[in-house]
């Protein structure tokens, strides 16, 4: 397919081809480092197909559309994976302990020691209540370093 020589200037078919197909690539590439929500990938695989029309042929264009459909499939795999690794509740630190049960250790008036996860944290409950080394409250926040309890429903 010829493009009219006002869009070229003298440059051949082959020549628009291989510049489009580094700019596919350099657009793919900035995918990683910029946030663009997969723009730049999708934009990077349309140039980069309309480069391999310019430069290939018969099989190598199929080969082109390989490697693109590829890298499409790598890009929407690694999209689902991170929005749900990004929807997932936190595991570690004070943030994943929300809702946690932990149990008494020991207990002063509204605060005390609590054992969560084979750790042992200092609390303070939310509610006015008496506890006794034993019993078991649940994390509802955390504030500097010291964990809010209350009684389980």
């Amino acid at each position: 397919m010829d493009l009219p020589s006002t869009l070229t200037g003298n440059m051949s078919d082959e020549t628009i081809g291989a510049l489009l197909l580094i700019l596919g690539i350099m657009m793919l590439a900035a995918e990683v480092f910029i946030t663009s929500f997969g723009l730049l990938g999708v934009g990077g695989l349309v140039v980069f197909l309309i480069g391999a029309h310019h430069v290939f042929e018969g099989e190598m264009l199929w080969m082109a559309w390989g490697i693109a459909v590829t890298i499409g499939l790598f890009m929407a795999v690694v999209s689902v994976t991170l929005l749900k690794s990004y929807r997932s509740k936190a595991v570690s630190g004070i943030e994943g302990m929300i809702g946690e049960t932990a149990e008494i250790i020991e207990w002063h008036e509204r605060e005390g020691l609590v054992r969560i996860n084979g750790e042992l944290w200092q609390a303070s409950s939310v509610q006015a209540a008496d506890h006794v080394p034993g019993d078991k409250v649940v994390i509802s926040t955390a504030e500097d370093l010291v964990l809010k309890t209350r009684k389980p429903d």
